[in-house]
């Protein structure tokens, strides 16, 4: 899969290779691509606490599906 991360920074920003460790953490992990997004989301914000952050996560499996997930903080307002 492909993950997409956009965010506006503050004062913190994300280092590429904590980044790149971070992501290789979940290569083994059985867990659900909605999950996975979701966490994504919520370690970045509690990391860098940004303006705004989405985090995106394009799957395609075996079978030929192809699933996207997208996460942001703050929630859209209705």
């Amino acid at each position: 899969g492909t993950i997409i991360i956009h965010y506006m920074p503050k004062k913190s920003c994300l280092e590429l290779k904590a980044l790149k460790l971070y992501l290789l953490a979940y290569r083994n992990l059985g867990i659900f691509y909605e999950n996975a997004v979701n966490r994504m989301l919520r370690d970045i914000v509690a990391a860098t606490k940004p303006e705004w952050c989405v985090v995106r996560g394009e799957f395609t499996p075996r079978g030929g599906l192809t699933t996207t997930v997208e996460a942001r903080w703050p929630k859209r307002r209705k």
